[in-house]
């Protein structure tokens, strides 16, 4: 449709909401939070510290729409897998 055309104004607008969600001091929190946690609870606890309901009752405005995941990241060595990171 055409009202769901990308212009550089949406794409802005949109990226200025990110900026300011993820860069809002409870969110930098969260991360660090999770780095700081051993790996193999990563996982639970970012289900808590990283949900929309939690970081917005921190103040985060969270854009609409907007959903938070958690990833491993892996890379591949001589047939085994290595996390690189994981949020």
């Amino acid at each position: 449709m055409a009202t769901d055309l990308i212009d550089e104004k949406k794409v802005r607008e949109e990226m200025d909401a990110i900026i300011e969600m993820t860069s809002h001091p409870a969110f930098v929190d969260a991360m660090n939070t999770m780095k700081k946690t051993p790996i193999s609870k990563r996982r639970q606890l970012g289900k808590k510290i990283l949900s929309i309901d939690h970081l917005e009752s921190k103040g985060v405005k969270v854009p609409k729409g907007m959903r938070v995941t958690t990833k491993v990241f892996r890379i591949r060595q001589a047939g085994n897998h290595r996390t690189i990171a994981r949020w």
